[in-house]
C-alpha cells in the first residue's frame, strides 16, 4: 500500500503559494524596487528611473522559488510539476469534474445555499476508493503517452536513418550518371 503525505495549508495562509521571491513588475511602486534590489544585496545606482530599475531587476532576476517547494524539500519531500495544458494528468480535476456534475445534476433552483449544500453532499461522497480509480486512470494516460513518445522516437530514427541512406543512394545515383554522360560523351 502507497504512503501519502499530506501537505495541508491553512485556509488564509499568510504566505503566497506562488514564488516567494517575484522580481518587481511595471505595477511595483518605484520606491519598493530599491528596496527588492537591497534585500537580494544587488548593487545598483540610486539615479535610476522607473523603467531603468525594472530592466536592471529582470536581469539579476534569479530561479523563481515557492514555498510549498521549501515546504517540501524541508520535509524531504520534492515536488514535480505537471506540464501545463494537461489537465488530463492530473487526478484532481477528475475528481473536481465528479464535483461538479454531481452538484449539476441534483441543483433544481439555484439558490447559493442549496449548491453548498450539494457541494458538501458530493464532497462526502469522495472516497479514497475514488481517488485510487482517478490516480489508477492517470497513470494509464501517462503510461499511453510514454508509450506514444518511444514510438515517435524510434520513428525519428528510423526515418533519420531512412534519410541517410536515400542520400548515399543519391549521391551514388549522381556519380552513375555523371559516368554515363562522360560515356556519351566519348561515343
Amino acid at each position: 500500500m502507497r504512503q501519502t503525505t499530506e501537505l495541508q495549508m491553512p485556509a488564509e495562509s499568510a504566505f503566497p503559494l506562488a514564488d516567494t521571491d517575484r522580481c518587481p513588475t511595471s505595477s511595483t511602486r518605484k520606491a519598493d524596487i530599491p528596496a527588492w534590489l537591497r534585500q537580494h544585496n544587488i548593487t545598483f545606482s540610486e539615479d535610476l528611473l522607473k523603467v531603468e530599475l525594472l530592466a536592471f531587476c529582470k536581469q539579476q532576476q534569479m530561479k523563481l522559488t515557492y514555498v510549498v517547494d521549501k515546504m517540501s524539500r524541508a520535509r524531504g519531500h520534492s515536488s514535480i510539476r505537471l506540464p501545463p495544458y494537461h489537465a488530463e494528468l492530473n487526478p484532481i480535476e477528475l475528481i473536481w469534474s465528479q464535483l461538479k456534475g454531481y452538484v449539476g445534476q441534483k441543483n433544481l433552483n439555484f439558490r447559493l445555499s442549496d449548491v453548498q449544500h450539494l457541494v458538501n453532499e458530493a464532497e462526502a461522497s469522495i472516497t479514497s476508493g475514488l481517488w485510487a480509480e482517478c490516480c489508477s486512470h492517470v497513470e494509464k494516460i501517462e503510461a499511453e503517452y510514454w508509450r506514444s513518445e518511444n514510438i515517435q522516437d524510434e520513428l525519428d530514427d528510423s526515418s533519420s536513418s531512412d534519410n541517410s541512406d536515400d542520400e548515399t543512394d543519391t549521391a551514388s545515383k549522381a556519380g552513375e550518371t555523371t559516368e554515363t554522360t562522360d560515356m556519351v560523351d566519348e561515343l
